[in-house]
């Protein structure tokens, strides 16, 4: 099978207006969807001037379908919206304590926000996105060790008073029962105590066979297998990403989370903007690598370092862990571009920043200027199903595509997979750069 390289000069020349930004959306999924159903059949295309012609057809017949209900679908949503509201200036200071050879930490948030609804509240959700896919009668990932009212939010009365919690929705969900009702407008301060063991997948989940092995099922299986959260939340040898890894605050009515997933974890994270500062202490010789820039780092004695990290106006948080990262440093526009690769993957890792360098500026210029001052691409060992993770301000992609078929290491792979390195660095092309679309929306 013969996949020319995407020609980024041809591709998303006309500018996107926010209106369209959820046809934009389908429209790159649909894109992926050909390319991996073509993988998965085993067709031979070359990706010549026929294929830009059904592509574009394809496009043009799937942007129209979905433009006639576009109007219709944002007029409801933001109908929704305006009934239902939500929470605003909602901001996290999280501490954790990383236990990097037991795959664990311990942690503590403090969580700010303002009650936006028309309506007084007495209970707060929030999601444990670790959690989800796990059975009623399995240890969650995620624990919850206490939640209490800070200083800030005592009220008359409610000082010493016991904030009473529990786990529902088979642990995907904490529901936190106040003391005193919220009413709308007033902003409140809780303070969350949590650990975790983070689940770990074996070196043979994460090979370049098993992920064709994964596609090739998926695409004759009569229904999709349920997936738990091992997109977003995992550890192979001394990397961990952690994804989601704390207790998120919930719309005011979530009560469940979709435990039926046909997708990963990281494609249904429901939540609101937010400000974060971040503190992680683990084991000196570990880099940390995060949704936003690091602004802070301090040796402390006992041979651990606490890395500080501040972002705005992000959906979410995430980390990865690991040791002996290279990495490669670039501007773009006002972006920062930072792409992290392993030292036997140096012309991997270069073309890995080439790429991302051309996804970063086509999008600045279709759909307008990267919303953060900062973006991270990682390598890293993804079990088989997931060719990319994205995350606010990080992505990740998998290993087992950072192949370098000009390496003498490359013959001692399978003929099968030798023969398909076209196909692999076109899925690493893709891969990329759809994810780094993805920061958009």
């Amino acid at each position: 099978m013969v996949i020319k390289p995407l020609n980024w000069n041809s591709r998303l020349e006309m500018k996107v207006p926010p209106l369209f930004d959820s046809v934009v959306y389908a429209y790159l999924l649909i894109r992926r969807c050909l390319l991996l159903g073509t993988m998965a059949s085993g067709c031979w295309l070359r990706y010549n001037a026929d294929v830009h012609l059904l592509s574009k057809q394809v496009g043009l017949w799937a942007v129209g379908l979905l433009l006639l209900g576009s109007l219709s679908l944002r007029a409801q949503v933001e109908e929704a919206r305006f009934a239902t509201s939500s929470f605003s200036a909602q901001s996290y200071r999280i501490e954790l304590e990383v236990n990097a050879p037991e795959h664990s930490y311990v942690g503590q948030e403090i969580v700010r926000f303002t009650n936006s609804t028309r309506r007084e509240l007495d209970q707060i959700n929030f999601h444990l996105y670790p959690n989800i896919g796990q059975e009623e009668d399995e240890f969650p990932w995620l624990t919850v060790q206490g939640v209490g009212l800070t200083p800030n939010s005592f009220q008359r009365g409610t000082k010493g008073q016991g904030v009473r919690f529990a786990l529902r929705a088979r642990n995907s969900i904490l529901q936190v029962k106040l003391p005193f009702k919220v009413a709308p407008g007033q902003t409140l301060e809780l303070k969350i105590d949590f650990a975790a063991r983070v689940p770990r997948i074996q070196r043979e989940e994460t090979t370049l066979l098993s992920h064709f092995l994964e596609e090739a099922s998926d695409a004759v299986r009569d229904e999709k297998q349920a997936r738990d959260a091992r997109d977003i939340f995992f550890a192979c040898e001394q990397t961990m990403l952690l994804g989601y890894f704390y207790p998120l605050l919930a719309a005011p009515d979530a009560s469940s989370t979709d435990q039926g997933l046909a997708v990963g974890v990281g494609g249904v994270v429901i939540s609101e903007v937010a400000d974060y500062d971040v503190k992680v202490n683990v084991d000196s010789q570990v880099l940390v690598v995060a949704s936003s820039q690091l602004q802070e780092k301090q040796s402390n004695a006992e041979k651990t370092t606490t890395h500080v990290f501040r972002g705005k106006n992000l959906r979410g948080f995430a980390l990865v862990l690991g040791e002996h990262w290279k990495s490669l440093v670039q501007t773009v526009g006002d972006t920062k571009l930072a792409t992290y690769y392993l030292p036997s993957d140096e012309r991997i890792g270069q073309r890995i920043a080439e790429i991302g360098q051309r996804a970063l500026t086509t999008y600045n210029q279709s759909f307008g200027d990267y919303p953060y001052s900062h973006l991270s691409v990682i390598e890293l060992p993804l079990p088989a199903g997931y060719g990319g993770i994205e995350f606010p301000g990080l992505v990740a992609v998998a290993q087992a595509y950072c192949v370098d078929f000009d390496a003498p290491e490359a013959a001692r792979l399978p003929g099968l997979l030798r023969e398909q390195s076209d196909v692999v660095k076109s899925a690493l092309e893709f891969t990329l750069a759809q994810s780094i679309a993805f920061q958009w929306w």
